[in-house]
This record gives C-alpha cells, structure tokens and sequence, in this order.
C-alpha cells in the first residue's frame, strides 16, 4: 500500500469516476484502475461496485475512505508543517582554511541544534574579509590571525597540544603551563602533529613570536 493509491481511491470514492479521477492526477485510467484493484487485494475486499460509466463505494469502501481521509489529512499537514519549517531554517556557514576537518564540531551542533543547518565553504585569506561583507560566512576558522575592516580575530584553545621537557626543567613540576611561559623557550615542532602557522598564530597572539629552533616529521 503506498500513497498514490490512497489518493487514487479517495478521489474516485469522490467523483465517483475514474476517467475523471485519472484526469486529475494526470494519468491514465489504467493505472488508476490498477492500482485501485492492487489496493483492494491488499485490504482483502472489494471498495467500490463497478457500475457502466461510474463506480459507487461499497460499505466497507465507505469505512475505509473515513480512514484513508484522516491519514492524508494528517500526511499533508505534515509535509507542510516541514515545509514550513525548511523555509525558516536558519543556516550557519562557516569557512575553515586550517589543514584539519570540522566535522565532528558541526555533527555536535546539528544534533543539539536540529532547526538549523550548518555549511562550510573554503574561503583563503585573501577573501575572508570580503566573504563577511557579502554575507557569505558567518564564522571563520583559521590557522593564524588576521587582520582586516570590521574583522575581529580571537584566539581559541581548539587543540590540546604536548609540552615535552626535561625532567630537571622547572615547567616539569607544573600540572599545567600557558603558552605565556613559553617566550623564552627554544621549541622543536613536531609537524605531523601541530600545525606550525597555528601555532605561530597562537605564540603572536599572546604577544611573543617562537623561537622554533627544529622542526621535525
């Protein structure tokens, strides 16, 4: 049973007429016979008695089109309702220039935001300022500070980085360091695991640019 034969039905339980019914939903009598008759082998009994140039709702037709009336009805306040709602969706776009993926944020926010839609655009530096103008993303992620008209860059602790030192280094009894300790310090830079613009990007933003003295894959 799918959906095309219930309208059929209820549109011939109403003109009374499959010529006309056929015309309608513009197709051809036999097909709104044929799914007529598949619906009514599915049920297990005849719905409509077969007059010459018309047909009349049998009694269990009559029961039958009472429920099949609920059931559209309820389908297609249904689809409008997710019309509806589609057309005030309000969409998210971010752009993101950083060598690592966001899915896994946007997953999160389309789960505990499910009235909006989230999309990510590939937009260089050269563009962002003018992405924003033309309103074509709303937040950007990048991997080292920029600075342009009516733009506003903020660092954010995005990853969770290692700080390896020697044993006897006075950073080494410390449960926790910021990155401001670090300005006096010599860095080897692991590149498969940070990012060296980002974290350039991070070191500048607390005011002090690194002293990277190797860098490493």
């Amino acid at each position: 049973m799918d959906l095309n034969q219930l309208l059929y039905f209820r549109t011939v339980a109403h003109l009374g007429n499959i010529t006309r019914a056929a015309e309608l939903h513009y197709t051809s009598q036999s097909c709104v016979s044929k799914n007529i008759a598949k619906l009514e082998r599915e049920v297990g009994t005849e719905l409509f008695f077969r007059k010459p140039g018309r047909v009349e709702l049998t009694e269990a037709g009559r029961a039958f089109l009472k429920v099949v009336e609920g059931s559209v009805s309820s389908l297609q306040q249904g689809m409008n309702d997710l019309t509806q709602r589609k057309m005030n969706r309000t969409t998210l776009c971010f752009s993101c220039t950083m060598n690592f993926r966001i899915d896994s944020i946007l997953l999160q926010l389309a789960r505990r935001y499910p009235d909006h839609a989230f999309k990510v655009l590939e937009r260089g530096y050269k563009h962002l300022s003018e992405s924003f103008e033309y309103s074509e993303i709303d937040l950007a992620f990048i991997s080292r500070p920029h600075t342009g008209e009516d733009v506003i860059c903020r660092p954010i602790a995005w990853a969770h980085p290692y700080l390896v030192v020697h044993s006897d280094h006075p950073l080494a009894m410390k449960a926790e360091v910021s990155l401001a300790e670090l300005k006096e310090e010599k860095f080897l830079v692991d590149l498969t695991l940070v990012d060296r613009e980002a974290f350039i990007g991070s070191c500048s933003a607390m005011g002090f640019f690194p002293n990277i003295q190797f860098q490493v894959k």
